[in-house]
């Protein structure tokens, strides 16, 4: 009698045939329940009560409680006080001081002649005070607003017959116009634009953890399905294998069984139930595996478990396996938008070292009314018509380093070079972009084709069953071949699993790389 191949055998040249092509980034597929029950020899591990998942529910649920993205997040909420504080550059500044002064000193021959005769030794008693406020203009213009009092008692007031106590006020404005450094409002604002770019950079790698994390949460709900058909069609083989023992053992006094083959049989059992304990061990591990994206939830217990809500099947790649054009992908990934901003606050950051390199020219104008009394002053009479005393000056200042400002020319030159780095990294990104692209719409390709050719071969694997059952109902085959023929069908079936879930694995990941995927999952 003719040897029957090894039911495991044909499993794994089965399974090469529906993963050939696939990348090894899918290569956690999974598979489909059994469409038969099987009696489980071997029992599976319940897994405890707990919430029951759909893939949007899934992708909703890492975007609100995953430690990775609320961690992100607040890397948005921390740049976005970075705006605030660089703002905060801009705010007016209240100041005030007062002084109390006493002196005493001997007069010099110098002094005394100066004061025709004044007293010696020399002594003031004095109390000032400054108020103003200080602010800069987001063009530059350093400006200071400011009102001085002095109240003074000295030896030399008697002699000159003057009032004992002297009151002395005095208020103005001081500006500082920068013409060549530090001029104009680009320059001045850059710390603002940076903080506002940080701000969207944190924005749009918030956006970029939330999009990779539900990617790799799907996969990995993907692979639990797989896990868990895996099980199943385990399950069913064992049954099948021992159901396979028991009728050859039936023929094997009528001679219709060869030993040999039934010795291989027997050992197919053993192999078969070890393949049911792998699985069932991989089961657990995606299921552990799974429950790793929800250990942020409030709510979530120690003996709770987060599951499929249902079992593997193709998804709707419609939607998810759409490719756009490379342009609009480019406007879509997070990846694009963080390496434009990158570019822009290299400009930014050559636009001020460029300015640094320029000499320092400021304007310098100062305006005061002054007024002197003995008596106490309202501060309308400083400003008042009767009051001609004011004071004023104009005039400029400048700085440059005298060879050069090599220190400026360094830094832009820096600056430059870092601006170009980064359009280098963006040209690099797309084009590995683009290549990504084109890569994935060959693993579509080649994952929907094995599905097709699967789901064929299971088609034909049925028809032979049923064949198979009919000639042994006329008497021209045994129960033998009909269980040896759906061994085949249960094999061919894992096989199609594998394909589909390699599939969804191929579409998501097309969702990902086309930047749709948390849009797809009505998450913004």
């Amino acid at each position: 009698m003719m040897r029957r191949t090894s039911p495991f055998v044909l499993a794994a040249g089965l399974a090469c045939t529906a993963l050939a092509g696939c990348e090894q980034m899918f290569m956690d597929g999974t598979a489909a329940p059994a469409t038969e029950p099987a009696t489980m020899l071997v029992a599976t591990p319940a897994a405890p009560a707990g919430g029951k998942l759909t893939p949007a529910k899934m992708v909703q649920l890492i975007a609100l409680t995953d430690e990775a993205v609320l961690a992100q997040a607040l890397e948005a909420d921390i740049a976005r006080q970075g705006v605030f504080a660089a703002d905060g550059a801009f705010e007016p500044e209240f100041y005030a001081e007062a002084n109390r002064n006493r002196e005493r000193r001997e007069t010099t021959a110098l002094q005394l002649s100066s004061a025709v005769g004044g007293p010696d030794p020399f002594w003031s008693f004095s109390h000032d005070g400054r108020l103003g406020v200080k602010m800069k203009s987001r063009t530059g213009v350093n400006v200071d607003l400011y009102y001085d009092m002095q109240r003074v008692s000295n030896s030399l007031q008697a002699s000159a017959a003057l009032p004992l106590v002297e009151n002395t006020a005095k208020s103005g404005i001081s500006l500082q116009v920068p013409l060549l450094r530090n001029a104009g409002r680009e320059v001045n604002t850059s710390g603002i634009r940076i903080a506002q770019i940080e701000q969207d950079i944190a924005q749009e790698t918030s956006k970029l953890v939330k999009a990779k994390r539900a990617y790799e949460g799907l996969r990995t709900y993907v692979a639990y399905q797989r896990a868990e058909a895996r099980v199943a069609t385990r399950g069913d083989l064992l049954a099948l294998s021992q159901r396979l023992v028991r009728e050859m053992q039936g023929q094997l006094g009528s001679g219709l069984t060869d030993p040999r083959d039934l010795t291989e049989a027997q050992g197919n059992v053993a192999e078969a139930r070890a393949a049911l304990l792998q699985a069932q061990a991989e089961l657990a591990e995606q299921r552990d595996a799974l429950q790793i994206y929800f250990v942020g939830l409030p709510s979530k217990t120690a003996s709770e478990m987060w599951l499929p809500a249902g079992s593997l099947s193709a998804v709707d790649g419609r939607r998810l396996g759409a490719l756009s054009s490379l342009d609009t992908v480019y406007a879509r990934r997070p990846e694009i938008r963080i390496q434009g901003l990158q570019i822009e606050r290299r400009e930014v950051e050559r636009l001020v070292a460029e300015n640094a390199t320029k000499s320092e020219l400021n304007l310098n104008l100062d305006f005061a009314k002054t007024k002197v009394s003995g008596d106490y002053m309202p501060f309308r009479e400083l400003f008042s018509n009767a009051n001609p005393n004011q004071t004023w000056r104009v005039g400029f200042e400048f700085r440059r380093g005298l060879g050069g400002n090599r220190t400026a020319q360094a830094e832009l030159k820096a600056a430059e070079l870092r601006e170009e780095q980064a359009e280098l990294t963006m040209n690099a990104f797309r084009q590995r972009l683009a290549g990504e692209i084109n890569a994935i719409d060959g693993i579509l390709t080649r994952a929907r084709l094995a599905v097709s050719e699967n789901q064929k071969f299971l088609a034909a694997q049925g028809r032979l069953v049923r064949d198979e059952n009919d000639r042994a109902r006329t008497g021209l085959s045994t129960q033998v071949d009909v269980v040896s023929r759906r061994i085949q069908e249960v094999l061919t079936r894992e096989a199609r699993n594998d394909a589909i879930a390699q599939l969804n694995q191929a579409y998501y990941l097309a969702a990902y790389a086309n930047g749709t995927l948390l849009d797809v999952f009505g998450v913004n």
